[in-house]
């Protein structure tokens, strides 16, 4: 949000001189405008300020919009040709739009830790002889996290991709050392 923010702002914006609004997350921003455009309802961004946490951000475009410089609250100063803040700013959004995509791909609970009780229910399931693809769309997850949840529980080899072969212990092997 925040460098898409500062992406969309840098560059002409519908609105008028000290703009103020909200972002996600407890995230105010702040901009001054320059009105040199020509055209009253399109303005350049000199200056552009945001809070995220407990840091404040601010986005300055200085000499004649050749340089583009990020000061952070603690000090931290950042002073780079515009053209540079653009190609950073279009790889953030790619990089967004792409996890976006692959997020938007992935089951609802993926990534989420296993209870106790789901990884029971896993078990006695897959004992019955339950598919991993209809385990996985069941508890609403990856095909790989239902063959890692099986594996941590000793009945999925996931080197073989294959259910462990039944082994039970009946005693203890002897010891070879006295």
């Amino acid at each position: 949000m925040q460098a898409q923010a500062m992406q969309q702002q840098t560059g002409h914006g519908q609105a008028g001189h000290g703009q103020t609004g909200h972002g996600q997350a407890g995230q105010t921003w702040q901009g001054q405008a320059a009105g040199q455009s020509g055209r009253a309802d399109v303005l350049a961004w000199e200056s552009f300020a945001w809070r995220s946490g407990a840091e404040d951000y601010r986005f300055e475009i200085k000499d004649h919009g050749l340089i583009g410089s990020l000061s952070v609250s603690d000090g931290r100063k950042f002073a780079l040709p515009v053209v540079v803040w653009e190609a950073l700013f279009d790889a953030v959004k790619t990089n967004r739009r792409a996890k976006a995509k692959a997020d938007a791909n992935l089951p609802a609970r993926s990534g989420a830790r296993w209870s106790e009780q789901e990884s029971d229910e896993l078990s006695a399931k897959f004992k019955t002889g339950r598919s991993i693809e209809d385990l996985a769309r069941e508890h609403a997850r990856t095909g790989w996290s239902i063959e890692a949840q099986l594996d941590k529980l000793g009945l999925w080899d996931r080197i073989e991709r294959r259910p462990m072969a039944a082994h039970p212990v009946t005693e203890a092997p002897a010891c070879r050392y006295p």
